[in-house]
Order: structure tokens, then sequence, then C-alpha cells
């Protein structure tokens, strides 16, 4: 979908989203009224099998999938930047909490202690 959009065949990507959306919808209802508990779920795995089976269609270029070693270093000078911001992010983000609870004890945080008026 994504080299579709590049191209710029928003035809054939809005077709693959209405057929997508017909699809779920009808797996839903049928699956709901024989009585399925699960028939959402099932819609969903069938809309998405609906997208891939039209992407490939409209795209049937396979090369795309095959994995090449070029650029690999580009590849892993952004892995390193990102995983060494995801490192610096996470104890940034919970910070607060252990601030906090460092700070108080445990009953003052349990529900039971809360006060409603």
């Amino acid at each position: 979908m994504a080299l579709m959009t590049r191209e710029m065949a928003f035809e054939r990507l809005a077709l693959i989203g209405v057929v997508t959306t017909v699809v779920r919808g009808t797996i839903g209802i049928v699956l709901a009224s024989l009585g399925f508990s699960v028939s959402y779920a099932w819609a969903s795995v069938g809309s998405a099998a609906a997208s891939v089976l039209l992407c490939l269609f409209f795209y049937p270029d396979l090369s795309i999938f095959r994995p090449l070693l070029r650029g690999w270093r580009s590849v892993l000078g952004f892995g390193v930047f990102d995983s060494a911001t995801a490192v610096l992010y996470r104890p940034s983000e919970n910070l607060f909490y252990l601030i906090l609870g460092r700070l108080l004890n445990v009953e003052a945080l349990s529900p039971a202690s809360a006060h409603f008026c």
C-alpha cells in the first residue's frame, strides 16, 4: 500500500479500502448472525487477507520481498540511535513514579485508602 501511495494510485487504494470494509462487515454480520462469539476477530482476519490479496493483485512485483543487505550500515546506524533513545527515554518516563514510590508508603497508594467526598 505504501508503494501505491508513493505512486499516487489513489483509485486503487480507495477500491482496496472499500472492498476490505465490505468484507469485514459481511463476515462480521454473517458470523454474528450464526452465533459466533468472536465474529469481529474473524472479520478482521478476513479483511486483512482481502487487503493483502488485493495489494498483490494491483502491485504484483514480488521482488520487494527479496531480502537484500544493501544499505545495512544506514539501517544499523538508525537502530543504534533508536535503541539509545529508547534506553534514555524509559527511565525519564518512569522517574516520577520512582520518586513518588520512594516518598510515599504502600498504604497511601492503595485504592482502599482513597477517601472520596
